[in-house]
């Protein structure tokens, strides 16, 4: 029950933060970050509930017409998924990937949306393509750090985490 009421509060901290980044024009998909979290450190059940959830959420909050983030969200699930059991997590850009990943998945379809429906103008391009890039490379590198914070206030409430998670599964090859 205190890992559901954890992992709630998380939730909605992710929903908010990703909102109000959002609305000053950071695309930093801390929703997908915490989608692959609890992904992992649960199952993929609870993180393909979590990423309707929210992507119904963040998608009612942008009042969006087309609403696409749950799609993404269920994306992410898969990634984690499979990273689970492909990545070895010793490699340090097995933890700076699966950010880029996730950062791609949010930023490249609105920026083909945004080409489609605003024009193919040069500038416009270079933006779209500049913005992919920043994401990109920043999900890389603030994805490591979210999974560390989000580890620490795990150890200290006494609920899963993310490290053990890895090692279980590892474990068990």
């Amino acid at each position: 029950m205190f890992a559901l009421i954890y992992m709630l509060t998380v939730m909605f901290i992710a929903i908010i933060l990703e909102v109000l980044l959002g609305a000053y024009g950071f695309w930093i998909p801390v929703t997908g970050y915490l989608v692959f979290y609890i992904t992992v450190v649960w199952r993929w059940q609870i993180g393909a509930v979590s990423a309707l959830l929210m992507g119904m959420c963040i998608d009612l909050l942008y009042f969006r017409q087309y609403m696409y983030s749950a799609v993404l969200l269920l994306i992410v699930v898969l990634i984690a998924t499979i990273w689970l059991i492909r990545a070895d997590d010793k490699v340090w850009w097995m933890r700076v990937f699966p950010g880029m990943i996730i950062g791609g998945i949010y930023v490249i379809p609105q920026s083909v949306y945004n080409s489609f429906f605003l024009g193919w103008y040069p500038d416009l391009l270079l933006r779209n393509i500049l913005s992919c890039f920043f994401v990109i490379i920043l999900s890389g590198t603030v994805f490591p750090m979210f999974i560390g914070l989000l580890d620490a206030v795990a150890e200290h409430l006494g609920t899963s985490r993310f490290n053990k998670a890895r090692e279980q599964i590892i474990h068990s090859r």
